[in-house]
């Protein structure tokens, strides 16, 4: 039904917020080493009188990872209550296409239910 497909697709939904969580860490730690791997290398191939405050300057250096930050958003509340009716059900389709006036005109081809399980979803 309604409710356990939304059930399932937000439960989808928060284990690959999750993962990619854990990797968008990752990564962030990864570029600010990259970062900072630049500044030594830059204050070992220069000639700076003071290269033991170069390393260190390198060491405290800010870096900026916001860009690398995921904005995932919210889970919107429901639309609708559970009783709403499946697509493809002869009471969806009734009300999606029988109500309608133009329905005797234009009627609806055949439907085909779509498949219940979210790509993907653990098992």
């Amino acid at each position: 039904d309604t409710c356990s497909c939304r059930d399932r697709t937000i439960a989808h939904f928060e284990t690959r917020r999750k993962t990619v969580s854990e990797g968008e860490t990752i990564r962030q730690h990864i570029y600010k080493s990259a970062v900072q791997m630049g500044c030594f290398i830059d204050v070992l191939v220069n000639d700076a009188t003071d290269k033991r405050e170069a390393l260190q300057t390198c060491k405290e250096l800010p870096v900026d990872v916001s860009h690398l930050e995921i904005a995932f958003g919210l889970v919107p509340d429901a639309a609708t209550t559970c009783s709403q009716a499946l697509p493809c059900s002869e009471s969806w389709l009734s009300h999606e296409y029988g109500a309608k006036a133009w329905h005797n005109r234009a009627p609806a081809a055949a439907c085909a239910a779509c498949d219940t399980k979210v790509a993907g979803t653990p098992t």
